[in-house]
């Protein structure tokens, strides 16, 4: 993007409307990049959009375009799109494109699936195509600064984060900025750099998407971008105090706790939960990693705060002779974080990450193969595991089936559907194999189990149910075979579960008669040496353990860091001993070798 220079200044803008006034003594000055406007309907988003672009004037005040003055120095996208009735579709991409430009019009039509559409004029074109056809033209222009007025708020949700994409990109190839109105959170956290913040005509706030988010002065500017919880000194949940959004906060079952669970709603990234008990009740937007049920008993936990602290007092007793790190492969603007990973044959590594794509690497990170998977519009998968003859079997989480490949990417063959029935899945998220090349898949959601099946997929044996009993589950995230028994990663249960290979509950991993202090194991491998690892999603941390649970030591700590990690999801361990973990948050696979 352009520098972080100024392009508009709006300085006491007055705007009266038919019954009120829209914009009162407003003003605020547009830098370069991406800046999102938010608000409620009537908030004064359009307002503010057509008085940078003259449709409109102030009846007080002054707006000053600073941008670069040019052939085009701006384009604006309105709502009612503003295309012309005697122009084609592909007319309107021509007409506007210049001869310097690297794209055609039609790459334009083709990245907004207009190409079919090409010559039809606007009234023979749906809203979504017209949206989306409004956004091509801006594009085509190069004009450097774009104003659009809720852009694709027309366009079905399966198509949003390709045309997102490739706006994005193309604002990357020609330093462009963007100012955007939007009533979505998502896309303000998604696509913006600056947010402004609006109601009834006056600013809110002005500032980093980031710093709005998470610092929030309001309860009006944090319900903006999204549900979040405001905790004063007298409320009887918790001494902590503040503004905790939902990835902040997780529930724990806990049977002395206050607390039970009236009602819990899923919402795909988040819990909205009601908590209640005989004096009174209130609403908990908490961690979509959670696994709850009404009737529980539960604890908070504040998932940031918890980091902090172990920040402060992890000591690493582990050291590596070599640590080194590399990067997942840019997804169109975005670049993307690993979610899972494993070592194969020939010296490989496997690598499935949140753009729903599997990476095959060579020890070293040089990318060798990829392919994606077959749908992820329902979200990406979290679980894989190789077969000795190459193939690669994936745990596809949303949905519900495991998928396996050959070692090209082509697909081998599928098994499991949605349901709670035996070979029926709901979401699972690990999967390994034993000698035999049996596979072992675990699942959260409604079925907190593991369940065994054959080579081919023919099931043999189902195992566990959600509870916070020996035995039970609570997201069971992945596991590792070995010498007949099942270690199993109960992530929110924070324990390591051992079962025998027919699914008999043997014991939980402790050191001694001490229980081991994790913070939602996300995954385990075992060593050459015969040693098991097991990564902490929340305490950021390896932890190195015997067969029986004796504790050899630790490695990490939250952070950007070399020897750190942030929200690590998934490790493997290839035959040298080298560890590869999928540090998640911090979109990279970090490397340590010889450990000692």
């Amino acid at each position: 993007m352009q520098n972080k220079e100024n392009i508009w200044e709006l300085a006491d803008v007055t705007k009266t409307g038919f019954r009120q006034v829209r914009l009162d003594k407003l003003s605020i000055t547009f830098s370069s990049g991406i800046t999102a406007i938010i608000g409620e309907s009537g908030a004064g988003k359009t307002s503010i959009l057509n008085l940078l672009s003259k449709m409109e004037l102030p009846d007080k005040g002054s707006v000053e375009f600073l941008g670069e003055l040019g052939p085009c120095p701006y384009y604006i996208v309105p709502q009612d799109f503003g295309l012309w009735s005697h122009m084609t579709t592909e007319k309107h991409i021509s007409e506007v494109i210049p001869d310097h430009s690297a794209l055609t019009t039609g790459d334009f039509l083709e990245a907004f699936d207009l190409t079919p559409r090409a010559h039809e004029y606007p009234e023979f074109l749906s809203q979504g195509e017209c949206s989306r056809l409004s956004i091509a033209r801006a594009l085509a222009t190069h004009s450097p600064i774009l104003v659009m007025d809720e852009p694709l708020a027309n366009v079905d949700q399966s198509r949003k984060e390709k045309y997102w994409d490739f706006i994005l990109d193309h604002l990357k190839k020609i330093n462009g900025s963007l100012i955007f109105s939007t009533h979505l959170p998502s896309e303000v956290l998604a696509y913006a750099d600056q947010v402004v913040c609006l109601k009834d005509g006056e600013v809110l706030a002005h500032d980093k998407v980031d710093e709005v988010y998470k610092k929030p002065s309001s309860k009006e500017i944090a319900n903006l971008l999204g549900p979040g919880n405001w905790f004063e000194e007298s409320n009887p949940f918790t001494q902590k105090t503040g503004f905790f959004r939902p990835e902040d906060v997780s529930l724990q079952a806990d049977e002395s706790a206050e607390f039970t669970i009236e009602k819990t709603t899923f919402f795909g990234i988040h819990y909205r939960s009601t908590l209640s008990n005989s004096k009174e009740s209130r609403t908990i937007y908490h961690r979509a990693s959670d696994n709850i049920s009404k009737g529980m008993k539960v604890s908070l936990l504040f998932i940031f705060l918890l980091i902090l602290s172990s920040c402060n007092k992890t000591q690493d007793s582990i050291t590596f002779s070599e640590l080194t790190s590399w990067n997942i492969p840019a997804s169109g603007q975005r670049l993307p974080g690993p979610r899972a990973i494993t070592c194969g044959n020939n010296e490989e590594v496997i690598v499935l990450d949140d753009a729903g794509r599997v990476l095959v690497y060579n020890q070293d990170g040089k990318l060798k193969r990829q392919w994606n998977m077959p749908e992820t519009h329902l979200g990406h998968p979290e679980g894989v595991t190789v077969f000795p003859d190459g193939k690669i079997a994936v745990a596809d989480t949303h949905f519900a089936r495991v998928v396996v490949f050959n070692e090209d990417g082509t697909e081998a063959y599928r098994f499991g559907s949605r349901g709670d029935k035996p070979g029926q899945f709901y979401s699972p998220v690990g999967i390994t194999l034993d000698d035999q090349q049996n596979i072992y898949v675990c699942e959260y959601g409604f079925n907190d189990r593991v369940q065994k099946f054959t080579k081919d997929g023919k099931f043999l044996v189902s195992f566990g149910k959600s509870g916070v009993k020996p035995g039970d589950m609570q997201r069971a995230s992945d596991m590792v075979w070995t010498d007949g028994k099942l270690y199993v990663a109960d992530a929110v249960n924070n324990r390591i579960q051992i079962f025998d290979d027919n699914g008999k509950f043997l014991s939980i991993l402790k050191n001694g008669d001490q229980k081991i202090p994790f913070y939602l194991p996300y995954d385990i491998d075992l060593a050459p040496d015969g040693k098991l690892w097991i990564i902490e999603y929340a305490n950021c941390k390896l932890t190195r353990t015997t067969l029986d649970g004796t504790i050899l030591g630790t490695f990490g700590r939250p952070g950007t860091e070399l020897n750190c990690f942030n929200n690590p999801w998934g490790l493997g361990i290839d035959d040298k001993g080298t560890i590869y973990v999928a540090d998640t948050a911090n979109r990279r696979v970090v490397v340590l070798r010889n450990p000692q």
